[in-house]
C-alpha cells in the first residue's frame, strides 16, 4: 500500500520562497528585532549602567538640581489646573522624598520646554504648582524657566542669583540622559554628582520578552541620545 509522505524541510522552505516575498521577510525580521526587548534594553543599559546614585550621607551636598522633562505641555493643564506628569515622572516625585529627609538641601529646577503652539514655557509652572502641593515653597526652591535644552540647563542655571557652581550639588535625571547631563554640566564648571532615576531597564531582560510599543520606546531613546552625544560633542558643549 502506498503511503504519502509528509514533505520534507527544503519543501518548506521552497514554498516560503515562492509565496512570500523576500521583502515581505525582512520587514517581519525587523519589525521582530524593534518589539523583541533584550535587544533594546541592552542597547539601554549602557546609557542607564553609567553612573550609580551615590552611596553616602547626602549631608554633604548644597542641594539637588533637578532638569525638566517630566511634566507634559499643552492645553488640558491650563484648563483643568492639574499637573500632568509623564513616564519620567520619578524626576518630580524623588526629589520631595529627598528634601524631607535631608531638610537642608535646596532644589533647583531648570527647564522651561516651549509649547509650539501657545509659545510660553509652562513646564516651570507646573512644576512650581507641583511642588507647592507637595509643602515645597520658595526660597527652599528655584525655578529656571528660560532653558529648553540640557547646554542651556547647566548655563542658565549657573547665573541664577546666588548661584554657586562651585559647591557640591546632586544632578537628578533620568538614567539614560545621566551621562550627557552630567558631562554637560561638569564642561560648564558645575561641581555636580548624578543621582539618576527614571530607570527603563532591570539588570537583565528575558529573552521571551517581546513589546512593540515599548521596544520603539527604548530604540527612540536610545539613537536620540546617542546622537545627542555626537552632537555635543562636536560642538564642544561635553
Amino acid at each position: 500500500m502506498y503511503c504519502a509522505q509528509r514533505p520534507g524541510s527544503a519543501f518548506w522552505v521552497m514554498a516560503v520562497k515562492r509565496f512570500i516575498p523576500r521583502g515581505l521577510v525582512w520587514a517581519l525580521g525587523f519589525v521582530f528585532l524593534i518589539g523583541w526587548l533584550p535587544l533594546p534594553d541592552a542597547c539601554l543599559r549602557l546609557f542607564e549602567d553609567r553612573h550609580a546614585k551615590p552611596d553616602s550621607s547626602l549631608a554633604a551636598y548644597a542641594g539637588i538640581v533637578v532638569l525638566g522633562g517630566a511634566l507634559y505641555t499643552g492645553s488640558i493643564w491650563e484648563t483643568r489646573r492639574t499637573v500632568l506628569l509623564n513616564e519620567a515622572a520619578e524626576r518630580m516625585t524623588e526629589p520631595v522624598a529627598l528634601l524631607r529627609a535631608f531638610p537642608h538641601l535646596q532644589l533647583v529646577y531648570t527647564g522651561g520646554e516651549v509649547d509650539p503652539k501657545s509659545g510660553k514655557a509652562p513646564q516651570a509652572r507646573q512644576a512650581m504648582l507641583f511642588f507647592k502641593g507637595m509643602g515645597i515653597e520658595e526660597p527652599r526652591v528655584i525655578y529656571e524657566h528660560t532653558s529648553t535644552t540640557t547646554y542651556e540647563n547647566s548655563t542658565f542655571t549657573a547665573v541664577l542669583p546666588g548661584m554657586d557652581i562651585h559647591r557640591p550639588w546632586l544632578l537628578l535625571t533620568s538614567a539614560a540622559h545621566m551621562p550627557r547631563a552630567l558631562a554637560t554640566f561638569r564642561h560648564t564648571g558645575w561641581n555636580v554628582t548624578p543621582y539618576p532615576v527614571d530607570y527603563q531597564t532591570g539588570a537583565s531582560t528575558s529573552l521571551t520578552k517581546y513589546s512593540l510599543v515599548k521596544g520603539l520606546g527604548r530604540w527612540q531613546t536610545v539613537c536620540y541620545e546617542s546622537l545627542a552625544w555626537i552632537l555635543y560633542l562636536v560642538r564642544g558643549r561635553i
